[in-house]
């Protein structure tokens, strides 16, 4: 018999370009200065992030907590895991959460 063919592949990432983990978007992907800038703005009332995206360091589809920061510090001094990628270099974002995140541009080291 026939077999119907196969599904096409998904369609490719688009959007800005960015690192994940520079949450400061100084180009130095998940630095301490990243985690601080997040959890300014989670909790101190600081600026919005550029690009939420690039705040989902752990890639769990939440930025609102303590989570992220803890795994950029966790990855930066304990030999934890790396944030998710895009990681280390800028890339297109891939998890479902981040069209939604969003970036307004590309982050200053990634264009």
């Amino acid at each position: 018999g026939c077999e119907p063919p196969p599904p096409p592949p998904p369609p490719p990432p688009r959007g800005p370009r960015f690192a994940r983990g520079d949450c400061n978007g100084d180009g130095e992907a998940a630095g301490m200065a990243d985690a601080v800038t997040l959890l300014a703005y989670n909790f101190l009332g600081g600026r919005l992030p550029e690009c939420m995206a690039a705040c989902d360091a752990n890639g769990d589809a939440a930025t609102g907590g303590t989570a992220d920061a803890v795994h950029i510090l966790a990855w930066r001094f304990l030999g934890g895991p790396p944030p998710a990628e895009p990681f280390p270099a800028c890339g297109l974002g891939s998890l479902p959460m981040d069209a939604s995140f969003g970036c307004e541009r590309a982050q200053e080291g990634c264009r």
